[in-house]
Protein backbone atom coordinates (compact mmCIF):
# COMPACT_ATOMS: atom_id res chain seq x y z
CA UNK A 1 0.00 0.00 0.00
CA UNK A 2 1.30 3.14 -0.99
CA UNK A 3 0.59 6.00 1.52
CA UNK A 4 0.37 5.38 5.39
CA UNK A 5 -0.47 8.17 7.75
CA UNK A 6 -1.39 7.63 11.71
CA UNK A 7 -2.77 9.87 14.28
CA UNK A 8 -3.14 9.35 18.19
CA UNK A 9 -5.87 10.90 19.35
CA UNK A 10 -7.65 12.47 22.44
CA UNK A 11 -7.55 9.62 24.75
CA UNK A 12 -5.55 6.66 25.52
CA UNK A 13 -6.00 4.07 23.36
CA UNK A 14 -7.38 5.40 20.60
CA UNK A 15 -5.57 5.10 17.02
CA UNK A 16 -6.03 6.03 13.75
CA UNK A 17 -3.98 4.82 11.14
CA UNK A 18 -4.72 5.53 7.18
CA UNK A 19 -3.44 3.40 4.15
CA UNK A 20 -4.09 3.84 0.52
CA UNK A 21 -3.25 1.00 -2.12
CA UNK A 22 -4.39 -1.11 -4.63
CA UNK A 23 -7.20 1.04 -5.14
CA UNK A 24 -8.85 0.76 -1.56
CA UNK A 25 -8.23 3.09 1.22
CA UNK A 26 -8.15 0.97 4.50
CA UNK A 27 -8.44 3.35 7.99
CA UNK A 28 -8.14 1.22 10.74
CA UNK A 29 -9.46 2.37 14.03
CA UNK A 30 -9.14 1.46 17.93
CA UNK A 31 -10.30 2.67 20.82
CA UNK A 32 -13.86 4.75 21.78
CA UNK A 33 -14.77 7.16 19.10
CA UNK A 34 -16.38 9.97 20.49
CA UNK A 35 -16.76 13.20 18.72
CA UNK A 36 -12.74 14.63 18.72
CA UNK A 37 -11.85 11.41 17.68
CA UNK A 38 -14.63 11.11 14.54
CA UNK A 39 -13.38 14.45 13.62
CA UNK A 40 -9.42 12.87 13.10
CA UNK A 41 -11.17 9.98 11.33
CA UNK A 42 -13.49 11.92 9.06
CA UNK A 43 -9.89 13.69 8.06
CA UNK A 44 -8.91 11.32 6.47
CA UNK A 45 -12.10 10.55 4.42
CA UNK A 46 -12.04 14.19 2.63
CA UNK A 47 -8.42 13.54 1.54
CA UNK A 48 -6.96 13.73 -2.36
CA UNK A 49 -5.39 10.37 -1.66
CA UNK A 50 -8.49 7.82 -1.38
CA UNK A 51 -8.87 4.81 -3.17
CA UNK A 52 -10.62 5.08 -6.23
CA UNK A 53 -12.37 1.27 -5.56
CA UNK A 54 -13.30 1.85 -2.14
CA UNK A 55 -13.04 2.55 1.77
CA UNK A 56 -12.50 0.11 4.07
CA UNK A 57 -13.11 1.24 7.87
CA UNK A 58 -11.64 -1.56 9.95
CA UNK A 59 -13.53 -0.47 13.47
CA UNK A 60 -12.69 -4.15 15.22
CA UNK A 61 -10.61 -2.58 17.58
CA UNK A 62 -13.23 0.35 18.98
CA UNK A 63 -14.75 -0.30 22.30
CA UNK A 64 -17.30 2.87 22.17
CA UNK A 65 -18.97 4.43 19.68
CA UNK A 66 -20.60 7.77 19.79
CA UNK A 67 -23.07 9.79 17.90
CA UNK A 68 -20.33 11.45 16.09
CA UNK A 69 -19.11 8.11 15.23
CA UNK A 70 -22.80 7.17 14.03
CA UNK A 71 -22.48 10.44 12.12
CA UNK A 72 -19.18 9.68 10.12
CA UNK A 73 -20.21 5.61 9.36
CA UNK A 74 -23.66 7.56 7.76
CA UNK A 75 -20.62 10.23 6.19
CA UNK A 76 -19.02 7.38 4.42
CA UNK A 77 -21.48 5.78 3.24
CA UNK A 78 -22.70 8.79 1.27
CA UNK A 79 -19.26 9.37 0.65
CA UNK A 80 -19.07 5.70 -1.17
CA UNK A 81 -22.66 5.93 -3.24
CA UNK A 82 -22.01 9.59 -4.39
CA UNK A 83 -18.47 8.31 -6.04
CA UNK A 84 -19.37 5.03 -7.16
CA UNK A 85 -17.03 3.25 -4.18
CA UNK A 86 -17.30 0.29 -2.49
CA UNK A 87 -17.88 0.45 1.59
CA UNK A 88 -16.97 -2.12 3.75
CA UNK A 89 -17.24 -1.84 7.67
CA UNK A 90 -15.50 -4.26 9.94
CA UNK A 91 -17.21 -3.78 12.54
CA UNK A 92 -16.62 -4.81 16.67
CA UNK A 93 -19.46 -5.96 18.94
CA UNK A 94 -19.98 -1.97 20.31
CA UNK A 95 -19.64 -0.80 16.54
CA UNK A 96 -22.08 -3.39 15.02
CA UNK A 97 -24.55 -3.10 18.16
CA UNK A 98 -25.27 1.16 16.67
CA UNK A 99 -25.14 0.12 13.05
CA UNK A 100 -27.92 -2.65 13.66
CA UNK A 101 -30.13 -0.16 15.93
CA UNK A 102 -30.03 2.48 13.15
CA UNK A 103 -30.03 0.79 10.23
CA UNK A 104 -33.82 1.56 9.67
CA UNK A 105 -32.75 4.09 7.96
CA UNK A 106 -29.28 4.02 6.84
CA UNK A 107 -28.58 0.43 4.81
CA UNK A 108 -25.22 0.09 6.46
CA UNK A 109 -25.76 -3.42 7.50
CA UNK A 110 -25.00 -4.05 4.06
CA UNK A 111 -21.78 -3.09 4.41
CA UNK A 112 -20.93 -4.41 7.65
CA UNK A 113 -18.40 -7.47 8.80
CA UNK A 114 -18.96 -8.16 12.52
CA UNK A 115 -16.08 -9.11 14.45
CA UNK A 116 -16.66 -10.90 17.84
CA UNK A 117 -14.66 -9.59 21.12
CA UNK A 118 -12.55 -13.05 21.16
CA UNK A 119 -10.64 -12.18 17.66
CA UNK A 120 -9.65 -8.59 18.26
Amino acid sequence: MATTSRSRGPRAGFSCDCRTGDGTTVITVAGEVDIVAADRIQDYLVRDELGPDGIRLDLGGVTFMGVAGLALLLHAADLCRDQGMDLTLVASPEVTRVVKLIDATAGLVDHLIPVTADSR
